[in-house]
Parts: structure tokens; sequence; C-alpha cells
């Protein structure tokens, strides 16, 4: 199957930031091609996974090009750090990020997991272990590599922290139910 690739033109069809050959490259160049591969027959998916996620956890600068177009990118007045336009392209850090979301997908990382109690968790326990997790912490991993990649391209840097949970930590163990109520001494109520 060949994925529909955005090349700058908006096309109302395409369902990917990059292909399967850019992955290769991007991955081969970073010593990371067997990792890429172990992905083997997925990576289209994983691809299209990839490029859905960006779309829906990051708000970019700049507007659509167009209203008919599939995806975020191409975007009028988005610019670069420098200053210079991305008019009529997609951006290689759009494209990083893609290839880099795309290897965590392959590798079983969901990127946009439904959470348990919308992920306002304060403490896990398991047995005898328990993590306290600071007041807004997120609710899973936060990969500071895409955040990074895509400086200067988010509306807000650092506000829109893209969240990924494994398949283990979608189902946390709590000691409290989902009504208890926390007292002043924080004795359940």
């Amino acid at each position: 199957m060949a994925i529909e690739v955005e090349d700058g033109t908006g096309k109302q069809s395409a369902v990917a930031y990059i292909d399967v050959a850019y992955a290769d490259a991007y991955f081969e160049a970073r010593g990371l091609r067997a990792d890429w591969d172990a992905v083997g027959a997925n990576k289209e998916s994983a691809i299209v996974r990839a490029t859905d996620a960006l779309d829906r956890l990051y708000e970019f600068v700049g507007t659509r090009k167009t209203k008919a177009q599939a995806l975020q990118w191409p975007r009028a007045g988005a610019e670069d750090l420098d200053g210079f336009a991305y008019d009529d392209e997609v951006p290689d850090a759009v494209k990083r990020a893609c290839a880099e979301l795309a290897l965590k997908i392959g590798q079983g990382i969901d990127p946009l997991p439904d959470l348990e109690r919308g992920g306002r968790v304060q403490s896990v326990s398991a047995g005898d272990v328990s993590v306290t997790f600071e007041a807004g912490a997120p609710a899973g991993t936060v990969f500071q590599s895409l955040d990074r990649i895509l400086r200067g391209l988010v509306v807000s840097p650092g506000s829109h922290r893209l969240t990924l949970m494994t398949p283990a930590e979608k189902t946390p163990a709590f000691s409290m139910g989902m009504h208890d109520m926390i007292g002043e001494n924080g004795e359940t109520l």
C-alpha cells in the first residue's frame, strides 16, 4: 500500500508527512535503522498514526493554507525561529518529529491513549510500592525530543506537551476509589 504524502500543496487526500523511504534514511543516518526495521510491515501505518497524533496533539503557528487540505501542514503565516516562511512546504522539523513518533508507535506506544480518570492521578500503588506524582505532572511519559524538534512551530512551546503511555501504564492500580474524598488531614472520608 502506498500512502499519500503531503508535498506542500495542501493535498485533500494526504495521510502522512513522510513516507517509508524518508524514515528509512532518517533512522539510517542516526544509527537506528535496526530499531526502525523491527517495525516491519507496520511502518506505513505507524507513519499515518504519527501524522494523526502530531496534528491532534500540537497547535501549530499560522493557519492551514487551504480549507480543503487534509493535514495541518502546509500553513500560511508560519515561520521558523529565524523568520523564514513555511508557506508551501512541510517543515523538516515536522518530518523529523513524524519519524520519531512513528518509531515510538512501532515499538508499541500509543500516542493518544484513553486515560484512566482523565489522567488525573496523584498516586499509584502496587503491593508495597507507591509512587506520588507532583501536582500538575503529565499523565504519562513526556518525550522531550519531539517538543524540542518542534520548537518554534507550536503556538506555546512547552504548553502542548506530548504525553505518551506504554500499554502497561494504561491501567495503574489505585489505592483510592473514584469517588473517595480526602479530608483536611489526608484521611479517606
